[in-house]
């Protein structure tokens, strides 16, 4: 077959990794420029049209341009093709038009249509997917493989050989013109809740948003990693990591149910915190009495309230193992060192000021 610059194919792959210390299986986007060989990937836990259209999106932006055409098998996230009816998701008909690329599905049973996104779909697993990779978030770890991704790229095609980053620039000069505006890749769903306050989403993941919502219809922003539910003026009420696969999952509000700790810490053995915070840290609060745990909940309330769950825990973690030293030290304080990027001063070594000292006076 033959590929022109400025065409693509998109496909995805299953991969192991570690998120916050879980092994997890991870679906890959991977998209390929076939006459230059180049190819990006971005990880998400699922395959929705909002995962894709995101992947789309972030590798269009970071190239600078719009593929003029796009090649994709019968992905549930894009849509169907049955015979020649293409039936697209209603995301990706916007994502489409929103973009201007030209859209082609490959034929049933012709893996032959998309060779080149299906050997790079391995070759990643190969090459950039070991060591099974680490991270605390998939955005962060996305954001880092695109230029890991753009050095692969140099190397030199396997037939012509001439480093495919030069290839690719025909590519580059076919692209179109990213619009104006970016994309929102999510969609909108108007869901009733229960009279706890849990609203659901894939018939299995039920997200708590608290009592005070009870017994109502809310709208929610539905992302590839975040559910947010809107009140009345359309502003976020809470913003949830969402979930997949088919099993259920209860998923709370992080401020509330540390706010329902702090005032009754008898029921922490079987709170979602609990199961939410890595061991060493679950251990020591294991520990604790109901005085203590208060303590800590109220500040960890406090803590992600002004700036996110995993701040405050970090926070609080470093603040405990200090105090257990017999070294009194405020988790503010410490989150005050960790937004500058300091370490404190008895984690920091003073060899490098030895060094500039012994040089200063020679």
């Amino acid at each position: 077959m033959v590929w022109h610059p400025g065409e693509c194919q998109a496909d995805f792959g299953e991969c192991d990794m570690y998120v916050r210390g879980s092994r997890v299986v991870v679906k890959y986007l991977v998209v390929t420029f076939p006459y230059s060989n180049v190819g990006y990937l971005q990880c998400f836990h699922g395959e929705t049209a909002e995962c894709l259209c995101q992947g789309l999106k972030d590798i269009f932006h970071y190239i600078g341009g719009v593929p003029q055409r796009v090649v994709i098998d019968n992905a549930t996230g894009a849509g169907r093709r049955m015979g020649e009816v293409i039936r697209l998701t209603e995301l990706f008909q916007r994502f489409k038009v929103h973009y201007g690329f030209s859209l082609t599905f490959c034929n049933p049973r012709s893996g032959n249509e998309k060779g080149n996104v299906e050997n790079k779909v391995g070759y990643f697993r190969r090459n950039i997917l070991v060591p099974i990779p680490k991270t605390e978030l998939l955005e962060h770890f996305n954001a880092q493989v695109l230029e890991e991704c753009e050095l692969d790229n140099c190397r030199d095609h396997y037939k012509l050989n001439i480093p495919m980053c030069e290839l690719f620039q025909e590519d580059k000069q076919q692209l179109l013109h990213l619009p104006e505006l970016p994309f929102e890749c999510c969609k909108y769903r108007r869901l009733p809740t229960d009279h706890y306050g849990k609203f659901c989403i894939d018939n299995c993941h039920f997200y708590n948003i608290g009592p005070q919502y009870a017994d109502s219809e809310l709208w929610v922003r539905i992302g590839a990693f975040a559910v947010e539910p809107l009140d009345s003026k359309n502003r976020v009420i809470s913003s949830f990591e969402r979930q997949f696969g088919g099993k259920r999952t209860d998923t709370g509000d992080w401020l509330l149910m540390l706010g329902d700790l702090a005032r009754k810490p008898g029921a922490w053995h079987n709170s979602q915190v609990r199961e939410n915070i890595p061991c060493p840290l679950r251990d020591y609060l294991d520990e604790m009495d109901k005085a203590g745990l208060r303590q800590v909940m109220t500040q960890m309330q406090e803590l992600a309230g002004r700036y996110d769950f995993d701040i405050a825990l970090n926070a609080v973690e470093q603040m405990l193992t200090r105090r257990s030293q017999g070294e009194e030290v405020g988790a503010e304080y410490l989150v005050g060192l960790m937004s500058m990027g300091i370490q404190h001063a008895n984690d920091a070594g003073l060899e490098r000021y030895d060094e500039l000292l012994k040089e200063e006076v020679c």
